[in-house]
Formats: C-alpha cells, sequence, structure tokens
C-alpha cells in the first residue's frame, strides 16, 4: 500500500514538474519575477533530488558540463565587469535541466508531456472560444503590463487573454490569435508542435489511446496560433509522419468535419484572411523579412569595430547599449554568452534530440526554428531537452546512463 502510495506521489511530482517546465519557459507569467521564479524551482528540484536520491549525475558526464557552461558564462561579467545576479539565473536554469533530466525517466517525460501539452490545448482552445464571444471576460483577471509589449496579459492561470494596446495599423489582432498560457503565440506553437511530434511516435512508445483526438486537438490548437514558423512546422510534421497518422484514420474521420467547421467559423467572424496576407507579406514578401526575422546578420557583431572578435561574448548590458532588435536567441546567445558556451548547448539540443525521438534531426529543426524566432535558447524546459543528451545514450538494449 505505501508503496503504491509512493509512486502516485512521484507520478504527481513528475507531472508538476514538466508542467513547471512549461509554465517557467514560454508563460507570460514569466515576465514577472523571472529570477524569484529560477531561485525556487532551482531549490524544489534540487530538494527532489536529494530526496529520491537522485544525485549520480554528479559522478557523471552532464555534471561536468554543467560545470565546464557556468564557467563560461561567468567569463563574462568578469571580463565586462556586468551585473552577475542575470548570469547567474542562467546557471540555475542550466541546473534546473539537469536536475529534472535526472528525476523524470526520458519515456515517462514523453507520456506525461504528451498529456499536459492536449490538456492545456483544449483549454486554450476553449479560452480561445470565450475571447470571440465575450472579450469582456478577460478584463475579471489580473492584468500585467509589459511596457514594449504590444498587448496586456490577463491571467486566468491556466490561459491568458491577450488585449491589443491598440498601437495603430500593421499590429496584428491578438483576439484572433491562441497564445495559450504564452506570451507569444509564435512561442506556444513550439510546445504544441513538439507535442505533436512526440504523439506521432506513439509506436515507439506504445501511446495509442485517444489518439485522434489528441492529434487533432494538436492540430486545430497549432492552426489558431496563426503562427507561420507553426504552420510550416505543422506541413513538416503531417508529411514526414504521414504513415503513421493516416493508417488508422478511420478511427478519427469523424473530427475532420468538426474541425472544418470550426476553422470556417473563425474564418468567418474574423478577419483571418487579413492577418494570414499580412504575415505572408511580412516573412516573405520583401527580401530582407524573413532574415531580419531570424537576425542572421547580427552574428556580424561578433566582431567590434576595432576588430576585436567577442569569442567569449560581448555581455548583456553591451548588446543593450548596441539597441538592436534581435529575434535570434541562438544568435543573441553567440554574441552575449560566447560561442563556447553556445556551441556546447546546440551538441546538447543535437543529443538530446536524438534520444527523446527516432527522427532527431527533425526535433533538432523545431527546437533551432523556434529559437531563431523566440527567446527560447537556454530556457528550462529546453536545458532538460539537452541534458538528456548528456546524460543518456542509446544502444542496442535501448537507454543507457553515461
Amino acid at each position: 500500500m505505501k508503496i503504491k502510495l509512493s509512486l502516485k506521489i512521484k507520478t504527481v511530482i513528475e507531472y508538476l514538474l514538466v508542467v513547471a517546465l512549461y509554465y517557467v519557459t514560454g508563460g507570460a507569467f514569466s515576465y514577472v519575477n523571472y529570477n524569484m521564479q529560477i531561485i525556487v524551482f532551482f531549490i524544489i528540484s534540487l530538494l527532489l533530488c536529494i530526496y529520491y536520491k537522485k544525485y549520480d549525475f554528479l559522478r557523471q558526464k552532464p555534471f561536468s558540463i554543467w560545470i565546464i557552461m557556468s564557467l563560461f558564462i561567468l567569463i563574462v561579467p568578469l571580463i565586462f565587469l556586468d551585473s552577475v545576479p542575470t548570469y547567474i539565473a542562467i546557471i540555475m536554469q542550466l541546473a534546473i535541466g539537469m536536475f529534472c533530466s535526472s528525476l523524470i525517466l526520458v519515456k515517462e517525460f514523453i507520456r506525461k508531456y504528451i498529456n499536459i501539452i492536449v490538456f492545456f490545448a483544449l483549454v486554450s482552445l476553449i479560452g480561445f472560444l470565450i475571447g470571440f464571444i465575450k472579450p469582456s471576460v478577460a478584463t475579471l483577471f489580473p492584468v500585467t503590463r509589459i511596457e514594449d509589449a504590444s498587448v496586456d496579459y490577463y491571467n486566468a492561470g491556466i490561459y491568458v487573454f491577450m488585449l491589443s494596446k491598440g498601437y495603430g495599423t500593421g499590429v496584428l489582432s491578438i483576439a484572433i490569435r491562441n497564445a495559450g498560457i504564452c506570451w507569444e503565440p509564435g512561442c506556444y506553437q513550439c510546445f504544441l508542435n513538439i507535442g505533436l511530434l512526440f504523439l506521432l511516435e506513439k509506436e515507439k512508445y506504445n501511446y495509442q489511446k485517444f489518439f485522434y483526438f489528441k492529434f487533432f486537438v494538436l492540430i486545430l490548437t497549432i492552426l489558431t496560433t496563426v503562427s507561420t514558423t507553426g504552420i510550416i512546422i505543422l506541413i513538416i510534421l503531417l508529411t514526414v509522419y504521414f504513415k503513421e497518422w493516416s493508417k488508422n484514420l478511420r478511427h478519427g474521420i469523424l473530427l475532420i468535419p468538426l474541425i472544418i467547421i470550426i476553422i470556417l467559423f473563425i474564418y468567418s467572424k474574423t478577419d483571418l484572411s487579413e492577418v494570414i496576407r499580412y504575415k505572408i507579406s511580412r516573412e516573405f514578401g520583401s527580401d530582407k523579412g524573413f532574415f531580419d526575422r531570424i537576425s542572421l546578420s547580427k552574428i556580424s557583431y561578433l566582431i567590434s569595430n576595432n576588430g576585436f572578435f567577442y569569442l567569449l561574448g560581448m555581455s548583456f548590458s553591451k548588446w543593450i547599449e548596441i539597441n538592436e532588435s534581435l529575434w535570434n536567441s541562438i544568435i543573441h546567445s553567440f554574441l552575449c554568452l560566447g560561442v563556447p558556451f553556445t556551441i556546447i548547448h546546440l551538441i546538447g539540443y543535437w543529443n538530446g534530440s536524438h534520444l527523446l525521438s527516432k527522427k532527431g534531426w527533425l526535433l533538432f529543426m523545431i527546437m533551432i526554428m523556434c529559437a531563431s524566432t523566440e527567446t527560447l535558447f537556454w530556457r528550462v524546459f529546453f536545458n532538460t531537452f539537452a541534458f538528456y543528451g548528456w546524460t543518456y545514450y542509446r544502444n542496442k538494449n535501448g537507454l543507457e546512463i553515461y
């Protein structure tokens, strides 16, 4: 009896950890007291490792990698006399990824994440619908206002209503884009598409129950984000995994008309066609649109006007002085935290992708695409993926710890 209760408690803790990884990484709430959130998460995950005696990583590769990456991070504020707490927060985020990869087995992480993201997708669809019917409902919840953001966030806990500040033409109408709990629909689609990838590998993880219900919920939610990157990734996933989702489609055939009806309803009640045209024009309608979005040209700032190469990074304060917009968090990492740190983390991404997915190249591509348009590169959710790659390796017998 005690063993069963202990297992149930551990299952609940694992679910809460995965939810916390999602909230802290993508939540619009992360704008408020972010460093405090990281400190609390760090302490809790560390204590759980101690309680469950999951500290073998101290004698394994992950801890060595964490130490090396932490040293590269700390070098930057020491060289440029920058504020240290910001860099400490990044070190703690890496540690959280290491702790969570130790606490939750890979298979369990994937299974629980599918359940969690489908639940939040359903909630966001309901919240999205409420936003159409009665937008004033949003004002019943606490509001978070960010000076540089084009929207105000109304926090309903498991969903965030976003109302435009009315900056004029050229700003997308937030009312017709679903961002879930995230600060931006383009951020939300990343979590949805990763969940969809895991779901499409159902044969590997023997996770077929309610497959088509979850499948169509995720697809519909991705479409409601109206994210260019998200829809491109969705098309790639449906193409690559065509055999997996099409062979038993008869079991989910009744859901297709429902999805079509919902899409037509949204289309008829909004200026969605104008939004789509605007996004296509913005991303692909000019020579610089797409490349400005992923900020590839900003990598040139690695070399200063005096010819100095910022191999170890230029610091966050130096980049702020340059006063350039930068969407690509990978390039931001190269510029502010240095080449060695960023390359090590990219290797972790690569290793983790191949561990979590039988099509590791595809998961890696999704993470790179999303980190190239959103500030996600060294956030805790993706750090966990990276440290799975440093913790385990694959052989003929399955997954083994280094």
